[in-house]
C-alpha cells in the first residue's frame, strides 16, 4: 500500500457518486414514466416529472390505487393488463390516464415482471405520453379519409359529366345526310340508333355490337338508349 492508495480510493468513492447521482437526476427529470407497482395495481415507486404532468406530486400519486388514476373506459383493460402480467410476465399497449384536472391522456406503456431475491413480484414499468402523437395521427387519417372522399366525389362527378357530354354529343358515325323537314336531331339520332341496334338484333357490346358500328362505348350507347326511351321492345318491332 502507497500512500496514493486512500486518495484513490476517495476518488473511486467521488466518480460512484457523480455517477449515482446523475443517474437519480436523469431518472427525476425524465419525461417518460419510471415505476413501480404490484400485481394488485398499487403504485410503488415513480419519478417526479410525469407526476407533474399528471398534476400530481410522487408522494400523491403513491397513496392514489392506479385504478383511481385511470378513464373509467380503461378500468376493463387495466383488468386484463394485470392478468396478462400475471400470466405472461411482460405487456405492453396503451393506457388512458386522468390528470388531476380531468383531462384524458393516452400513455404508452411497456411493463415486465420482477420476481426479486425473497421471492416476491413487482412490475417494473416504462410509460410515455403519447396523446398529442395519437391525436395528430388520428387528425392525419382523418384529412386522408376526407380527402379520398372528396377525391371520390370528384371522380363521379367528372364521369357523369363526360357521360353527359357523350350523350348529348352527336354521335361519331352519325349519318351526314340533310333531315327531312320538321325532324329535330335528336329524333333523327334515336331513329339511327334503333335502325342499328335492330341491325345487330340487340347485340350491344362486342365487336359486331351497335355500340361498336356507332363508335361509342357500351355503356355510352345504353345511357342514350335509356335518355332517349329506347325499349329492347320496340327492337324486335
Amino acid at each position: 500500500m502507497t500512500d496514493e492508495t486512500p486518495q484513490l480510493e476517495l476518488v473511486g468513492v467521488r466518480v460512484d457518486k457523480i455517477r449515482s447521482d446523475l443517474s437519480a437526476n436523469l431518472v427525476e427529470h425524465c419525461n417518460d414514466l419510471l415505476c413501480s407497482h404490484t400485481l394488485d395495481g398499487r403504485l410503488l415507486s415513480a419519478n417526479s416529472t410525469p407526476a407533474k404532468l399528471l398534476g400530481y406530486t410522487v408522494e400523491e400519486m403513491l397513496r392514489i390505487p392506479m385504478r383511481e388514476l385511470l378513464a373509467p373506459e380503461a378500468l376493463d383493460e387495466f383488468e386484463k393488463y394485470l392478468v396478462q402480467i400475471r400470466e405472461d410476465g411482460t405487456a405492453s399497449g396503451y393506457m388512458i390516464l386522468l390528470t388531476r384536472t380531468g383531462e384524458r391522456r393516452t400513455w404508452q406503456f411497456r411493463n415486465t415482471l420482477l420476481t426479486t431475491e425473497s421471492g416476491s413480484q413487482i412490475v417494473l414499468g416504462t410509460a410515455r405520453d403519447v396523446t398529442d402523437q395519437r391525436r395528430a395521427e388520428f387528425e392525419l387519417r382523418e384529412a386522408e379519409l376526407q380527402f379520398r372522399a372528396s377525391a371520390e366525389i370528384l371522380r363521379r362527378k367528372l364521369e357523369r359529366f363526360i357521360e353527359s357530354s357523350l350523350e348529348y354529343s352527336p354521335l361519331p358515325h352519325f349519318p351526314d345526310v340533310p333531315a327531312p323537314q320538321g325532324e329535330t336531331l335528336r329524333a333523327r339520332e334515336r331513329d339511327y340508333i334503333v335502325r342499328v341496334l335492330r341491325e345487330t338484333r340487340g347485340i350491344i357490346s362486342g365487336p359486331a355490337g351497335a355500340a361498336s358500328r356507332l363508335g361509342v362505348k357500351r355503356t355510352t350507347l345504353q345511357s342514350k338508349m335509356k335518355q332517349l326511351g329506347i325499349s329492347r321492345a320496340e327492337l324486335l318491332g
